[in-house]
């Protein structure tokens, strides 16, 4: 509504005689000039003069002039200096006091300073001047300066508008409480409680924080107390992106020092991150998967005679060093890429502790050879070996010795691995060498020539164990192979006490084997092919899945099995005169022992043949032809239609024969034998 003109007989408010009444402040405009009024909102009488301003008549003096009493503002005010100054005169101790409340969205003291950043709207301090901000909650959650983008705060008057300039700034209640931040004789001091605690310095040529009462300057990041008695203490991650130059000639630098365990322990290390393993004494570098220890930081050492060790970089270093019969330790993983070859030149034992050595790079290097010629005990143990990215050579060779007793190379729990395939590539041992233990794995072969001795090892691979020449003699072994063919026996060499698994053919022997247990996957267990009274297969098992378990070109068979579940247990050809001695030949699905080629002759002494084959072809033993011997031999058939000794036109002498499980015990063989037994059980085999 507009303004109410009081008309007679209206009630009056006491004090002022009005003639308008407004409901809000909205409706003051309505008022006419040089009129009393009264406002139902405020509850007040108001006059509105010539300039249309209204004025509280309540106010000292009139309109113009300063509260004696608290008062409240009832909505935004305006106070245009026009080009005059407004003065606070504090008097004797006099403080201009701006109190905020709760409300932080609020600003409790505002200042603008027009379209230019420095200028007329800045406060200055004066030189004993105080200006005092208080914020509403001791909990500190309230900002009670802030200053934003291009606006400056100048404590020492000089009005410099680019820096934050302080002389005194104090913080809390007394200088024997709070701190200070104070400048003295250029030199800033940080105080608490009245006490100096601490210096920073801008001098033109460096940058110094020292702590009061020390004699040298200390700075600390990232903790609240040095770590030891550095003087620059970083404790947190550091990174330096340009140039690191550390200048000394009295003293050194100490890289991070962690035992095995802390350094096994660090989590995720960063690639190539370096630290000094304190229980190996090497420098160790995080090649992204594995510790290694750095050549030429005492991954290698020989023990004096006090204990204290002597530190090499290299093999071939510590090898020249060493003495006959000394130790040579291995303190952590090397890494050789290099085209080095380490030579072993005398009878010293090298422990590897666990530790690796690798031979990393594409050359023909090998990565160990025993070169002296008149050695007689060299051990390489407890460690690993490995050969990898190679075009040539191998991992190990030993030279040909001409001394009447062989030298002997320990591997025992060591691990030899070359990525390289080819004859020898893994090991290759010449004339006379015995080489005891190890565990050798990868695609190449092990080579083994004149007189020399493999024994007490194992092999992992896709190669071939090769007892190459004669006098050779391989033992006590478990090898397992998934190449075409296991092992290799020459002729005049001998392979006992093996154990192998394999997916082609077991075992190629030309000379002798003896005690030797083979499972074949894939092809022949056991093939002889060699005569001789030395030669032959004599107390072995050979059991194929896929073919023969025994196959007996020429020589003897003593006291073995052959088993087969795809062929004939033991398969003997007869051109060359076998002689097969308490033999067993068992299969399921043909002949347990098969008698090949017409024409020929061989013997079968104390023998035993099974078929499991359950069907008329299932005999014990089978022959082709020939004039072959059976003497005391037994065979056991399971379908009874099947025969002892099934033949093709064949003749054979046959003495003392027993069967079991067939209605007849012969086919297509006549019995030569024409001399019976005497009283006492005595016969002549034709």
């Amino acid at each position: 509504m507009a303004a109410t003109l009081v008309t007679t007989g209206v009630p009056q408010e006491v004090g002022v005689r009005y003639t308008y009444i407004t409901d809000v402040e909205a409706d003051w405009a309505s008022v006419p000039i040089s009129t009393y009024f009264y406002d139902l909102e405020t509850k007040l009488p108001y006059y509105k003069n010539a300039d249309s301003e209204v004025l509280n008549i309540f106010n000292s003096g009139g309109g113009d002039s300063i509260y004696t009493a608290d008062g409240t503002l009832t909505g935004n005010r305006t106070v245009d200096l026009d080009g005059n100054s407004l003065s606070f005169d504090n008097g004797v101790n006099g403080t201009v006091i701006v109190e905020g409340n709760s409300n932080t969205t609020q600003n409790i003291l505002e200042l603008n300073g027009g379209t230019n950043a420095f200028g007329t709207g800045a406060v200055t301090v004066g030189t004993y001047g105080n200006v005092e901000v208080k914020g509403t909650n001791s909990a500190g959650n309230f900002k009670v300066l802030t200053m934003l983008g291009n606006e400056y705060f100048t404590l020492d008057g000089n009005g410099n508008n680019s820096t934050l300039r302080t002389k005194a700034f104090d913080i809390g209640t007394s200088a024997t409480t709070g701190y200070k931040m104070s400048h003295d004789s250029g030199i800033h001091q940080f105080i608490r409680g009245g006490v100096v605690g601490a210096y920073f310095n801008l001098p033109s040529s460096s940058i110094q924080f020292w702590e009061a009462g020390m004699t040298s300057k200390k700075f600390i990041v990232g903790g609240s107390a040095l770590v030891g008695s550095e003087e620059i203490s970083l404790q947190g991650s550091t990174l330096i992106s340009k140039k690191l130059e550390l200048s000394t000639t009295t003293d050194g630098f100490l890289m991070p020092r962690l035992t095995t365990a802390q350094k096994i322990a660090i989590s995720s290390p960063d690639t190539n991150l370096m630290v000094f393993d304190t229980d190996l004494g090497t420098i160790e570098r995080y090649d992204g998967f594995n510790w290694v220890t750095q050549s030429g930081t005492g991954a290698l050492g020989i023990s004096g005679a006090a204990g204290d060790y002597t530190y090499y970089p290299d093999y071939n270093t510590a090898i020249a060093a060493a003495s006959s019969g000394d130790t040579i330790e291995q303190f952590g993983n090397i890494v050789e890429t290099a085209a080095v070859t380490v030579s072993i030149t005398k009878d010293i034992t090298i422990n590897m502790n666990g530790y690796s050595y690798t031979l990393d790079n594409a050359g023909t290097d090998r990565a160990f050879t025993i070169t002296g010629i008149s050695l007689s005990d060299i051990k390489i143990l407890n460690g690993t070996i490995n050969r990898i990215n190679g075009t040539g050579g191998g991992l190990l060779n030993t030279s040909s010795v001409t001394v009447t007793d062989k030298p002997t190379l320990s591997l025992e729990g060591t691990t030899l691995y070359c990525d390289l395939a080819g004859t020898g590539t893994l090991l290759h041992v010449f004339n006379r060498y015995t080489v005891s233990g190890g565990l050798f794995k990868g695609p190449g072969d092990l080579l083994l020539d004149t007189d020399s001795t493999l024994t007490n090892f194992t092999y992992n691979g896709s190669g071939t164990v090769r007892a190459f020449r004669t006098g050779v003699n391989i033992n006590n072994g478990y090898i397992y192979s998934s190449d075409s063919l296991a092992m290799a026996v020459a002729s005049g060499a001998e392979a006992s006490n093996l154990t192998i698994e394999t997916s082609g053919l077991g075992i190629n022997n030309s000379g002798k084997i003896v005690n030797c247990n083979v499972h074949s996957t894939g092809g022949v267990a056991i093939t002889s092919s060699t005569a001789g009274n030395i030669h032959g297969v004599f107390n072995c098992v050979g059991h194929s899945d896929t073919s023969y378990g025994i196959q007996i070109s020429e020589g003897k068979c003593y006291n073995s099995v052959g088993r087969s579940t795809a062929n004939y247990g033991i398969f003997t050809d007869l051109r060359n005169n076998p002689q097969i001695v308490n033999c067993v030949g068992w299969s399921s699905a043909a002949s347990g022992i098969y008698c090949h080629s017409s024409g020929s002759s061989g013997k079968f002494v104390n023998c035993y043949a099974e078929s499991e084959l359950d069907t008329t072809s299932g005999h014990a033993f089978g022959m082709q032809g020939g004039t072959t011997k059976f003497i005391n031999c037994t065979g056991k058939v399971k379908n009874s239609g099947a025969y002892g000794i099934n033949g093709s036109s064949a003749t054979a002498s046959i003495v003392n024969f027993s069967g079991i499980g067939m209605a007849s015990l012969f086919n297509g063989v006549t019995n030569a034998q024409i001399e019976t037994t005497d009283a006492y059980g005595n016969v002549l085999v034709v």
